[in-house]
């Protein structure tokens, strides 16, 4: 008993190379031990992120839009005063309609729906390297019948591979969606803030020196 004990214990580090090669040809997802388990939860998280993270995105884009609309319709409807205000010139109008419809339009792209880009995207990065319905049904563009959505979910259900898979190419699709939407707000909020920037010099400029 001591004997094999022992031997186990003199495993040179040639045989244990050996082993850890023999096991890295193995796919991780089919045993049934930790790493698919925690594979599993880190998906789950980032994807619980990915959602918290559009939802910000959402309200920051929501509060550009209900600002710069009430800013724009009160320059439009006010228009005649401000004209004959001697407080404002014309190039302060010009800046800000100019600046707040920039910031407008960039807050409304952060803030609708997956758009083609997004939809060029999906067919040339994703589906071009997963054709089957199985292995992106995560996210359907042009909805197939029930029959086949039916018959791929239940490989889904079957599959472990298919199953990670399926979480970690919706990750990648959200994440580059969200890099866009946020791209889209810094824009959009750059824009605001130096739209307000160039107005209070001018104000300033025009009335006190």
């Amino acid at each position: 008993m001591n004997n094999e004990a022992q031997h186990s214990n003199d495993t040179g580090p040639d045989e244990l190379i050996s082993k850890t090669k023999n096991n890295s040809g193995k796919d991780m997802y089919d045993t049934k031990k930790e790493p698919r388990k925690s594979m599993g939860v880190y998906l789950k998280n980032q994807n619980r992120l990915i959602m918290n993270s559009i939802a910000i995105a959402d309200k920051k884009a929501a509060i550009l839009i209900r600002i710069n609309t009430a800013i724009i319709s009160a320059l439009i409807v006010f228009e005649s005063y401000f004209e004959g205000n001697a407080s404002f010139n014309n190039q302060i109008i010009l800046i800000l309609i100019i600046g707040l419809s920039i910031s407008l339009i960039f807050a409304i792209l952060a803030a609708k729906p997956f758009s083609y880009i997004m939809y060029k995207v999906f067919n040339k990065i994703i589906k071009k390297k997963y054709p089957n319905l199985e292995e992106n049904n995560f996210m359907i563009f042009e909805v197939p019948e029930f029959d086949k959505y039916e018959l791929s979910m239940q490989k889904v259900l079957k599959s472990q591979n298919l199953q990670i898979g399926n979480l970690t190419r919706f990750n990648y699709f959200m994440s580059k969606s969200i890099s866009r939407n946020y791209l889209q707000l810094e824009i959009a909020y750059t824009v605001f803030l130096i739209t307000f920037l160039l107005v209070t010099v001018f104000y300033i400029r025009s009335n006190y020196f």
